[in-house]
Parts: structure tokens; C-alpha cells; sequence
């Protein structure tokens, strides 16, 4: 099926759900001349999980009920005597928290948006095509990392660090890493995103 955007009330993002996933989009900065997003891909939170003994106990059998318990709103026993609150027919530990995918393609520059949608994800999908030998003041022939980076429209792997820091990413995966780099320079690359992280 495919997603079609809908314009959010800020107009800085887009935003679809399907089933119980949404999928945003904000703008990111990659060349002139050329429309980019950066993605995150969201699990709604899932609901918790009843104890039927529980319940059972307390005078909720299965039934409708239990989807308001879930939901967080009190219910009365099935024969009316008492209020049933969520928290005594909840199973213990059965809080699961949606997780929340950010993938950022070519781009120099997140936005705002991008980084409000980012925060606290638990994997960051994140460019690196820069990669050229510093100096020890960040220079490379003469320009930085920063300047050669909005002059290309793409990220180094330290920008990339520096950027799932900021967001407080849980796991940074870098890609669409340069045909330059060969294996043996693979640690370098991770230790400059370390650097930036």
C-alpha cells in the first residue's frame, strides 16, 4: 500500500500512519536544486497487557471492559459493587515502548523539525559519505569538514557522531559511506564518529 503525506498543521514535517506505525518526513539540506527528507519510522505505544486472574478477582470478566483498563480508565466490577482501577489488573513489567527508527539520507544539514522528530530514537540510520585525511585543526587543503560538507551536500561520519549525540540516539549505523574508504580505514571512520558522538 502506498503512504500518502499529509501536511502536518506546522507545515515542517509530513506525517502517515498506517496500522499501528507512522512514518514523518522533514525537509533536510543536501544541494541546492534538490528536494530531500530525512525519515522516522514510529511504533504507536502498545497497550498493556491485563492479568485475566487479576481481574477475574476483582469481578472483570473477558470482555469490553478490559479494553478501557487498558486504556487506562477505571471500570465497575461486572456486578457493580466496586470500581476497578487499570493498575490492579495490570500484568507486572508488561509496558513495552515503541521504538523509533530515524534514517537520514544525503544531506549537510538536518532541520529543526528533523531533530525534534529524532529525539531519543533508538537507531539512526546516518550518511558518511566525507571522509579526507585532517590536519590537526579539522582543515582538509584548506577547508574544514563543515565547509566541505555544505559545499558537497553530504555529512562525515563525525558530523554524523555529533548528530545522533544530539538527538540522543541509542545506536548510530552509518551508510552510504564513500567507494574511497577500503577496510583497513573502517576503524577510522567508526572512531571519527565516536569522536563526534
Amino acid at each position: 500500500t502506498l503512504l500518502t503525506p499529509s501536511v502536518s498543521p506546522n507545515k515542517k514535517n509530513h506525517t502517515q500512519t498506517k496500522n499501528s506505525t507512522t512514518v514523518t518526513a522533514a525537509e533536510v539540506r543536501h544541494i541546492d536544486g534538490v528536494m530531500t527528507f530525512g525519515y522516522v519510522v514510529q511504533e504507536q505505544e502498545p497497550q498493556p497487557s491485563i492479568c485475566v486472574d487479576k481481574a477475574t478477582a476483582c469481578g472483570v470478566a473477558p470482555g469490553r471492559n478490559y479494553q478501557f483498563l487498558k486504556a487506562g480508565i477505571a471500570v465497575k466490577s461486572d456486578d457493580g459493587s466496586v470500581m476497578v482501577q487499570p493498575s490492579q489488573v495490570m500484568l507486572e513489567g508488561s509496558t513495552k515502548k515503541a521504538r523509533k527508527l530515524a534514517y537520514i539520507g544525503d544531506n549537510c544539514q538536518m532541520s529543526p523539525a528533523l531533530y525534534d522528530l529524532c529525539r531519543d530514537c533508538d537507531v539512526m540510520v546516518h550518511e558518511a559519505t566525507l571522509f579526507f585525511e585532517e590536519d590537526d585543526d579539522g582543515n582538509t587543503k584548506g577547508q574544514t569538514i563543515e565547509q566541505l560538507a555544505l559545499q558537497r551536500g553530504h555529512s562525515s561520519p563525525e558530523m554524523a557522531g555529533q548528530r545522533a549525540r544530539d538527538v540522543n540516539a541509542k545506536v548510530l549505523v552509518l551508510n552510504h559511506v564513500s567507494s574511497k574508504i577500503g577496510e583497513s580505514d573502517l576503524p577510522q571512520v567508526v572512531a571519527l564518529a565516536e569522536r563526534g558522538a
